[in-house]
């Protein structure tokens, strides 16, 4: 994996992997999971990752760039409520991805269709641990603006803090899912049609207080709306 941020600039990393890891192109600091980058402004993690947690306002791209089936587990967000200065994010090496949150980040286009196991998804955060335990962050601004996912996607639970529209998610293709959390939408529509085991689906402050309609007819596992 790789990632790119300023010269100086440091970063809160933890990470879980099988055998030893590498981290190039920085350099620790006094504070635990703190480090700093080198001059070149290139980040590298070597070695068979299973976990990634990065936390920086600097991170300009993160990249995949090897085979990594073993990576299922990442998570890229700002330390501060949020900015636009990640410019993309390239996962296709890391098919075997089943929980990845990102948040804090104004990004053109999020390409996950080659996570085809993935089944937990954040695009943004708020709520804290007892609102939202799945993806336990402070509120950040977020927007991530086009997101693909796969035809056979098997995302069971989404939850997102960003101005998601219908154009932005295609939410009529997610035939697994369980649990649908969205803050400051901007759907014209939630209908959900291949989501037959959907059991909550909480939408709150829709952008700019706009309305929305919402047909949730014969889901027969649905307990909770609101």
């Amino acid at each position: 994996i790789a990632f790119s941020l300023p010269e100086g600039k440091e970063f809160t990393l933890k990470v879980k992997g099988l055998g030893e890891l590498a981290l190039v192109g920085a350099y620790t600091t006094a504070k635990q999971d703190v480090y700093k980058t080198g001059k070149s402004g290139k980040v590298g993690i070597e070695g068979s990752l299973e976990e990634l947690g990065l936390v920086s306002d600097d991170v300009t791209e993160l990249t995949v760039q090897k085979s990594s089936p073993a990576l299922k587990r990442l998570i890229l967000l700002t330390a501060d409520y949020g900015n636009a200065n990640l410019q993309s994010v390239t996962l296709d090496n890391a098919p075997n991805l089943t929980y990845l949150w990102l948040a804090g980040h104004q990004l053109a286009t999020l390409d996950l269709t080659k996570q085809e196991k993935l089944t937990q998804l954040g695009l943004g955060s708020w709520g804290g641990e007892a609102n939202n335990p799945v993806f336990p962050g402070e509120e950040r601004s977020s927007n991530y603006k086009k997101v693909l996912l796969p035809m056979n996607n098997v995302i069971e639970y989404l939850s997102a803090r960003s101005p998601l529209t219908n154009e932005s998610i295609d939410l009529d293709n997610l035939p697994k899912l369980k649990v649908l959390m969205a803050q400051s939408p901007r759907f014209s529509k939630v209908s959900l049609a291949k989501s037959q085991d959907i059991r909550q689906v909480i939408i709150m402050r829709p952008y700019g207080g706009e309305r929305f309609d919402i047909d949730l007819e014969n889901k027969p596992q649905l307990e909770d709306i609101s």
